[in-house]
């Protein structure tokens, strides 16, 4: 009996772990005519995960570069810490985080700036690739210059981020 409650934990610790990896064997495009993964590319509007990694092999135009997140900081006097999660909706960790990124953004609203990218999107595409992402999701964090200071791949409890955030001066509720 303990023996299949051990084997059930850990089948399901691997589906968690590996939900939201790259594979490809799990690839739809990974046996396909590159010529027809072209077309196919260019029709869906979501991508799939093994884009994150491998670009698409012909582009007509080129990705648009995305903005800057430093770009609004100047204006922000308070602001210490851009959180900025890549993930994608649907990802089992990713969805984990979405409950804990909406208590930073009421908790927190003028030291941490909250942005989520959905990876497999085009609009977020661009943003998978101007980070270099490996997994989702990722969590990487810029401080008051824009400038990155910390990554971190996978799901991130909530007391692991706020130790993240005093290590750069935000000033913690009940500290």
């Amino acid at each position: 009996m303990l023996n299949k409650i051990i084997l059930s934990l850990f089948v399901c610790m691997m589906f968690i772990l590996l939900s939201c990896t790259q594979g490809e064997s799990d690839s739809k495009y990974s046996k396909a005519d590159p010529n027809q993964t072209n077309i196919q590319h260019q029709q869906e509007k979501n991508l799939d995960e093994d884009q994150i990694t491998t670009p698409p092999e012909k582009k007509e135009e080129p990705a648009p570069e995305p903005e800057p997140e430093i770009d609004t900081l100047s204006e922000e006097e308070n602001l210490k810490v851009t959180f900025i999660e890549l993930g994608s909706k649907g990802c089992v960790p990713c969805d984990m985080m979405q409950p804990i990124m909406d208590e930073i953004k009421s908790e927190y609203p003028d030291q941490v700036k909250v942005v989520f990218h959905d990876v497999r999107t085009k609009d977020g595409y661009a943003y998978a690739q101007q980070y270099k992402i490996r997994v989702i999701p990722t969590q990487v964090f810029l401080d008051s210059e824009g400038n990155e200071f910390f990554r971190h791949e996978g799901f991130y409890p909530k007391e692991e981020l706020l130790k993240v955030f005093r290590e750069q001066g935000v000033q913690l509720i009940g500290s």
